[in-house]
C-alpha cells in the first residue's frame, strides 16, 4: 500500500489563470474593478486628446494632420 503524503491532496477549486479570472468573471468584485480599471483608462484617454484640443487651439498649427 502506498502512502500519500497531505500536499497530495487538493482542497478548493484549481488555480486559475489571469485570462479566466478577471476576463471571465462573474464575480461581483471582480466586475467592479474591471469597471474601475476602464474608468481610468477611458478618463485617461480623454484627458489627453482634450488637452491636445487645448494646445491646437491655444497655438494653431501646432499639432499637423500628419501627426492625428
Amino acid at each position: 500500500m502506498e502512502h500519500k503524503s497531505y500536499h497530495d491532496h487538493r482542497i478548493g477549486p484549481e488555480p486559475r489563470s489571469f485570462w479566466t479570472r478577471y476576463v471571465f468573471s462573474q464575480d461581483h468584485k471582480v466586475i467592479a474593478i474591471q469597471y474601475m480599471v476602464t474608468a481610468l483608462l477611458v478618463g485617461a484617454l480623454g484627458m489627453a486628446l482634450s488637452w491636445a484640443m487645448r494646445l491646437e487651439l491655444a497655438f494653431p498649427g501646432t499639432l499637423d494632420a500628419g501627426q492625428y
